[in-house]
């Protein structure tokens, strides 16, 4: 009797060590990937930071062309590139009421 409860005892230890390091093992697996995530994440954080520097950059510089140019706009700029003076002012209007959507498909006047 006494040397089949020793075996249960050792099979039950043998479990036990086998599934700590199964566990221990998927963990340090976990954490492996959860660092290489970390430095893949870094290196693409740095990359995006350089490109928007480089779309900065690139903004600042239209941004101060387009000021330069909208300085340069003067009516006789306007008169060379051959804009002229309006004397005769006409405006549009719309006279059709717009349709809306309606149950009874009929024209809404409000």
């Amino acid at each position: 009797m006494n040397t089949s409860n020793i075996s249960i005892k050792f099979v039950n230890e043998r479990f036990l060590v086998w599934t700590s390091i199964t566990i221990a093992l998927g963990l340090i697996a976990g954490y492996g990937l959860f660092v290489n995530q970390t430095v893949r994440n870094i290196v693409e954080r740095k990359s995006l930071e350089e490109k928007i520097a480089s779309v900065r950059s690139r903004i600042a510089d239209r941004e101060s062309r387009f000021l330069d140019l909208s300085r340069a706009v003067t009516l006789e700029r306007a008169y060379q590139s051959g804009f002229v003076n309006i004397t005769n002012v006409t405006y549009v209007n719309r006279t059709d009421t717009p349709i809306r959507l309606s149950l009874n498909n009929e024209r809404a006047d409000r």
